[in-house]
């Protein structure tokens, strides 16, 4: 195929060109890359080992390609391609070669590396990328480069660096770390000769096609450093000219984490183009940048893991209108739901510095009402200053979906502010709800030996059979009196500790209001507990599998006996007991805590009858 940019018939493919497998020769040659590969307009691959390296063999660029000649800095990405040091690459093979030239059996299959696999390999990420263009709605050009430069722009901004060696290496030939600076020589920014941008991450390029990052909201990901663990997370992201943005990204505790704004306009050989960035040597830290849109546009927002593991958050501000956000709310049968709207915003212009709302459209079955039982027989209806609540009511006996909508208005003028967009809330009528509540930090659980005057609150588990273990679940939003109809405590277990043999017992703390934990009072084996209780035992053959969910019987009877008490108010918290009747010395069964992993921390589930 022609692969000069004035062919058109050309310029409308994917073109994907394997590196070759030249490296390790000492002459000055077979080294560098050869045709096609040096083209400008291809995908040129290198080689990745099983751990996520670059090969030996790989070849790598030259520094100075001749542009006028339709090169370019190569490579462009490297892709999994087998290695004679850490595995190769099981595939079917040319029923040619089974032993010395010589086919002894048609049809199987061979162990083999090369760039050539890895080339394959890239092949099929840019069809994932397709694809994921066409769910979109995005048909396919025919006469342009476009979407090709698109596609290997896509490959290429979400490819993550190796920060190691080449395998087998003494040095001469390694991949250099980037990040946002030049390349060597002219490479461009995050290129080098060895490994282009990286390794290709098929995951976060589909991503960056398929899902939208909203400006202004706050979104959470995890990022590890395994070699099959996620290392790049893109959305694409939506800019508004003269709405200048903020957007910063939170590195946890001891690892970091790389943020950069590209623009969905490629060069003209494919190469990503970056519009803002932050590439600080960070662990634990934070990264931000400023942007300022001259002209609406989307853009690709990308966080690349540079070490370390865990939660990552990016969060963002904007200049602009409000965004009002839409809303799910619960309620009960022949009840009423209190409904929160919600919108974020700048705080431009100030005055006046706060929104106000706006009912766009009233309930088909229900009906809205103030705080003050004032009803909202008309719409467009301007809510009071300061006021961000109404009160649904279903009609009698009825149950199913209702809705209606609202906006948002700062005061202020387009761009720069104004009304917001329209914003839905669903609410569901329902005879009963069931709601989920889980541990949310380190003074929310604890565990202490039988009898004790202290207790560990920062451990990384919790355990039953010479421990009481204690959890705090806060913003329990249940009204005072409330039907329990069922509950159970959620449990995930650790590691260590999977064997015990205990006759357990599950209570809750008779309090109104359960404070959070210390170290030398609120000791979990001394609190008061409720007279209700349920029995949850373990025979040494019941399995107990690391970082499986296990789930008590029903102690609906326990969160009944907490929210009946007078002093019980919506948003109180309450603490759930997991113990032993008779203390067992040795081993037990130990499940994670908040300070282990907060996702794997005990859940509380509860199903009730609004009042």
């Amino acid at each position: 195929m022609c692969l000069c940019s004035a062919c058109p018939a050309a310029s409308s493919f994917i073109v994907v060109a394997a590196a070759g497998n030249g490296a390790e020769y000492s002459d000055d040659i077979t080294p560098r890359m050869a045709d096609p590969a040096r083209a400008a307009a291809v995908i040129t691959v290198g080689a990745a080992a099983e751990d996520n390296s670059l090969t030996s063999y790989s070849t790598y660029g030259f520094l100075q390609p001749r542009p006028d000649a339709g090169e370019d800095y190569k490579p462009d990405v490297i892709a999994p391609g087998g290695s004679w040091y850490h595995g190769a690459i099981t595939s079917c093979e040319s029923n040619t070669s089974d032993c010395q030239d010589e086919d002894k059996v048609l049809n199987d299959h061979a162990n083999t590396s090369g760039t050539s696999l890895s080339a394959a390999f890239v092949s099929g990420c840019a069809a994932l990328v397709i694809d994921a263009m066409q769910q979109r709605g995005v048909r396919w050009k025919f006469d342009s480069a476009e979407q090709p430069r698109y596609v290997k722009m896509l490959l290429c901004a979400t490819a993550s660096e190796t920060q190691v060696k080449r395998e087998f290496s003494d040095g001469t030939l390694d991949p250099t770390v980037e990040r946002a600076a030049g390349g060597p020589a002219a490479f461009p920014p995050g290129k080098d000769r060895h490994e282009g941008y990286g390794n290709v991450n098929p995951d976060a390029a589909v991503e960056a096609v398929s899902q939208t990052y909203t400006p202004r909201s706050t979104v959470t990901m995890e990022l590890g450093g395994d070699t099959t663990a996620k290392r790049v997370w893109a959305r694409t992201i939506p800019l508004r000219a003269g709405c200048d943005i903020d957007v910063s990204l939170d590195n946890p505790a001891g690892a970091d984490a790389d943020l950069y704004l590209y623009s969905t306009v490629p060069s003209d050989s494919g190469a990503p183009v970056i519009l803002a960035s932050s590439t600080l040597a960070n662990s634990g830290g934070t990264e931000s940048f400023h942007y300022a849109p001259t002209a609406n546009h989307a853009a690709l927002l990308v966080v690349k893991r540079i070490s370390g593991t865990g939660r990552f958050t990016v969060r963002s501000t904007q200049i602009g209108p409000p965004t009002a956000t839409d809303v799910q709310a619960d309620c009960a049968v022949n009840g009423s739901a209190r409904i929160t709207l919600n919108a974020t915003d700048d705080g431009r212009p100030d005055p006046p510095g706060a929104i106000r709302y706006t009912i766009l459209s009233r309930p088909s079955r229900g009906r809205l009402e103030l705080a003050t039982g004032a009803p909202i027989a008309a719409v467009p209806a301007v809510l009071p200053a300061s006021v961000n609540t109404v009160v649904y009511r279903p009609p009698a006996g009825w149950t199913g979906q209702d809705r209606f909508t609202f906006c948002a208005d700062d005061g202020g003028t387009a761009p720069a502010g104004g009304q917001s967009n329209a914003a839905t809330v669903i609410v569901t009528v329902v005879k009963e709800l069931t709601v989920e509540y889980q541990v949310a930090g380190s003074a929310d659980d604890a565990f202490s030996s039988i009898p004790a005057t202290t207790q560990g609150l920062t451990d990384k588990w919790l355990g039953v059979g010479n421990h009481a273990a204690g959890m705090r679940f806060c913003g329990v939003r249940i009204p005072q009196g409330a039907t329990i109809n069922r509950a159970s405590l959620r449990i995930c277990a650790h590691p260590n500790g999977l064997t015990a043999a205990f006759d357990g017992i599950v209570k809750g703390e008779a309090t109104d209001n359960a404070a959070a934990f210390a170290t030398t009072n609120r000791v979990v084996g001394k609190l008061t507990t409720t007279t209700a209780s349920t029995d949850w035992t373990w025979t040494q053959e019941e399995p107990w599998t690391a970082n499986a969910w296990y789930e008590s019987a029903d102690i609906g009877p326990i969160v009944q006996e907490i929210v009946n008490r007078p002093g019980w108010a919506w948003d109180n918290a309450l603490v759930i007991i997991y113990t032993t009747k008779q203390l067992t010395w040795g081993d037990e069964r130990r499940f994670w805590s908040f300070d282990g992993d907060p996702w794997k921390a005990a859940k509380l589930v509860i199903t009730y009858q609004p009042k």
